[in-house]
């Protein structure tokens, strides 16, 4: 016997009925090329790993992901990081470049990657 808390969805078997459909990712293009990406629901959680930042993120339509990622990897998120940097001022960060991310948003261009993408401010 064991405690119903230990039980974990098998996301590559589930029961018949329950399997989940995948959102489609979005599809951002440049001048010169064309990515993929998937659309941020919140941001849950920031820490600061060898001075550069990392988030665990809520993906829209997706379970839990126990992944942290690189601030650079939210850069066409920039919303996101700032509302939770706003509601959790104590907390590491905001990115350095948030503010060209948040810029690049309202211009609807994709930012350009630099250096310090993962820096805290």
């Amino acid at each position: 016997m064991f405690h119903a808390e230990k039980l974990r969805k098998d996301p590559g078997n589930p029961l018949a009925g329950q399997a989940n459909t995948e959102p489609p990712p979005v599809v951002l293009q440049d001048s010169d090329n064309e990515q993929a990406e998937y659309e941020v629901q919140g941001v849950l959680a920031v820490k600061l790993a060898r001075g550069k930042l990392r988030y665990r993120v809520d993906w829209k339509g997706w379970d839990e992901d126990p992944e942290w990622y690189p601030a650079s990897a939210l850069s066409n998120s920039p919303i996101a990081l700032q509302e939770f940097h706003q509601a959790n001022p104590r907390r590491p960060g905001p990115p350095r470049n948030l503010t060209y991310w948040l810029d690049c948003a309202l211009r609807d261009v994709l930012p350009e990657p630099k250096d310090d993408d993962d820096v805290p401010a």
